[in-house]
This record gives C-alpha cells, structure tokens and sequence, in this order.
C-alpha cells in the first residue's frame, strides 16, 4: 500500500492520546516531509482531525475519525485477502519465510534511503 492511504493503516492513530506526525512517520518509515501532506489530505477528506496537543501547543495529535476507522478497516481487509491470494498454496514455513526476507529487503532499502 503507498501513498496517503498506507496512513490508514496504522492503528496507533485510532489510540486515546492520538499520535504525532513524527511518530506516525518513523512507525511507517516514510519521510517526515511526506505525512504533514498526506494528513491534510485525509483531514480534508474527513478520515483523520486534528488536535492540539496538550503538552506541547506547537505540535498536533492526529486522530482517526470514525470514517478514517471504516476506510481503514476495510483497506486491511482488501491487503489481507491480496495476501491470502498472493500466498495460495504456499506452506506456513514457506510464507514465514517469504515474510521474513521481504521485512530484510524492506530495512535494506531504508538504510539506502537515510
């Protein structure tokens, strides 16, 4: 998943106390210069609001707003079954492993981008 959906995805902006920009950043490894754009994308599109963070005045907590929580539940359902399909007749063993060296080239190619 790329572009400003993959934000979606990531479940800590559905917690409590939101999440920053720069925590949601590093937890999907892309670039800090890419999500303030992404956000004000789904913002105006009602998936994500904004916040004030208490602590800090400066900054802002990202929530997910009950149709960001929607879209969000069904693109990970969309990705889970393009996984099943991907991944048809393939062994646990198999898949793990599959996993595992897709997680190696994933770090491999933020090392090469830092």
């Amino acid at each position: 998943m790329t572009g400003k959906w993959s934000f979606l995805l990531c479940e800590s902006a559905d917690v409590q106390d939101g999440i920053s920009q720069n925590e949601l950043s590093e937890i999907l490894g892309v670039d800090k210069g890419i999500t303030p754009v992404a956000m004000k994308k789904l913002t105006e599109a009602g998936y994500i609001k904004r916040k004030t963070d208490p602590s800090d005045s400066r900054s802002y907590r990202l929530f997910l707003t009950e149709s960001g929580i929607r879209i969000g539940q069904e693109l990970g359902r969309l990705g889970r079954d393009h996984e099943t399909m991907l991944t048809e007749g393939f062994s646990n063993g198999e898949r793990d492993c599959l996993f595992s060296l897709l997680q190696k080239a994933a770090q491999n190619a933020r090392r090469v981008n830092d």
